[in-house]
């Protein structure tokens, strides 16, 4: 997963098997999550189709090889913050 910076918020875009899991989780809106090594346990997955294209646009920006990825359904894109 290939995460991307707007307005000061984290985002992420799901593939179809990733979204799966998200939605079919227990413990859902709470995910774990591992950034650069770090763990962070309890993050607040929020669904944000409003943002889809933006952070679509934002990930094709950052990752050169989204080129190939941008054409595989991502049907879930999320903004992720910490969980109280």
């Amino acid at each position: 997963m290939w995460l991307v910076v707007l307005d000061d918020e984290l985002y992420v875009r799901l593939g179809s098997r990733a979204s799966d899991r998200v939605e079919e989780s227990t413990t859902k809106p709470v995910l774990g999550v591992r950034i650069a090594g770090k763990e962070f346990a309890r993050v607040v997955g929020t669904s944000v189709p409003d943002k889809a294209d933006a952070v679509a646009a934002a990930t094709a920006d950052k990752y050169w090889s989204d080129i190939f990825v941008r054409f595989v359904s991502h049907p879930l894109t999320l903004r992720l913050d910490p969980a109280e």
